[in-house]
């Protein structure tokens, strides 16, 4: 039976934190009243905004403290589309702001900017691909990635038309080994991504538009159109192998958590079933005229891990600065400083590097060595990044 141990990193340490676990019918939640559980991106914003107004009704005297909301991956698209309930209809003045980490900036993720371009830049900018490869791709593309590359992205599991351009790109693919590196973590050393490449898992999320959860174990999923590492791998890592990995967690906590949660004892002790099961379809599109509308009033953090090969810090820049851009800087591109995690590590390393815009301090993080979900791959950087955040500290 897997053996909890302290978060020294949780975020509860700066403040009250609040989870919910949504849309409904996803892990323990469910649905009443005996017909399917549906959701969509207005229908799950729409609840979470109830949802909220209920528990602060019930529970007043959290009003008092200002209130943000944070989330990662499709929270790009659960958080915005949450602000504009929450900017429409009202009913929490506490509200202040939000942070978002490697987050989807619409439904369909990579909008104003072409996929090849952010891999490209992406693995150009990782040393994953030879200088020649990189001075021919650079001749060849330049200038033409909206026409002239695949509409499904450089490795996005479909071929592409034979031109030279589009030869490279594959070119490039090859040479990354897009089928060696875990997608959400390039440096991740525990194991691949469940034997799935860079085009596998693309085209797994792109046919994914209309996600169904049959049971609590999907939510435990990255995302439910992939699967996490057996457990017959895991099994077998001592665990020598499974703790002082590259990274800042230990390698089998995904299925050790499902493992955990799957007892009898530890669901009675929690007071849940497993009865959660739903269907969620993807509606909105683009939301970068939403978040146009929201960064001009409420306070925004976009944070992103720099290893992140799915949502990568490359594309998350780019419409960023898109947003900020117009409203000038405020505070130039800079680095930031965190207190590291590793035993023996010096304090206050390089955390990664921010650059604050001239409207309500909209901000824009990278968190070095981090992977698609930073607080768990770094959650010493993270937790003084929210620290910073939520303190109105400058990065």
């Amino acid at each position: 039976m897997p053996q909890l141990f302290h978060a020294e990193y949780g975020w509860t340490k700066v403040a009250n934190l609040l989870t919910i676990e949504q849309p409904k019918g996803v892990g323990f939640s469910y649905c009443t009243g005996g017909g399917p559980c549906r959701n969509d991106d207005t229908s799950t914003a729409q609840d979470t905004y109830e949802a909220l107004v209920a528990f602060f009704a019930a529970y007043p005297e959290f009003k008092a403290s200002p209130f943000y909301v944070t989330g990662e991956s499709y929270a790009g698209v659960y958080v915005p589309m949450l602000m504009q309930q929450l900017d429409e209809h009202g009913g929490l003045p506490n509200f202040a702001g939000a942070a978002i980490g490697n987050g989807c900036w619409g439904s369909d993720c990579f909008y104003g900017v072409h996929e090849s371009q952010i891999d490209y830049h992406t693995f150009l900018g990782q040393d994953f691909i030879s200088p020649a490869l990189v001075k021919r791709i650079a001749s060849s593309c330049d200038g033409v990635w909206l026409n002239a590359t695949s509409p499904d992205g450089t490795c996005g599991g479909q071929a592409m038309p034979q031109s030279p351009c589009h030869k490279l790109l594959e070119e490039m693919c090859t040479q990354v080994g897009d089928d060696k590196f875990n997608v959400y973590n390039m440096y991740d050393t525990c194991f691949p991504n469940d034997g799935r490449s860079l085009p596998a898992v693309r085209a797994a999320l792109r046919a994914a538009k209309g996600a169904t959860l049959t049971s609590w174990r999907d939510a435990m999923r990255t995302h439910p159109a992939l699967h996490a590492a057996s457990d017959s791998m895991l099994e077998a890592m001592t665990p020598e192998t499974r703790a002082g990995q590259l990274n800042d967690y230990a390698c089998g906590s995904e299925t050790r958590m499902e493992k955990w949660l799957a007892s009898k004892a530890v669901q009675a002790a929690l007071h849940v079933t497993t009865s959660g099961k739903m269907h969620y379809d993807a509606n909105v599109g683009d939301l970068r005229p939403l978040y146009k509308k929201l960064v001009a009033k409420y306070k925004i953090l976009i944070y992103s891990g720099n290893v992140d090969a799915c949502v990568p810090t490359w594309g998350s820049e780019f419409w960023t600065r898109e947003l900020g851009e117009p409203h000038g800087v405020q505070t130039a591109w800079h680095p930031w400083t965190s207190d590291a995690a590793s035993p023996g590590s010096s304090k206050s390393v390089l955390a990664g590097y921010a650059i604050t815009y001239g409207i309500n301090n909209f901000t824009f993080v990278t968190v070095k060595g981090a992977g698609h979900e930073v607080p768990r791959y770094k959650p010493a950087f993270a937790l003084t990044m929210i620290d910073k955040f939520l303190k109105g500290t400058p990065f």
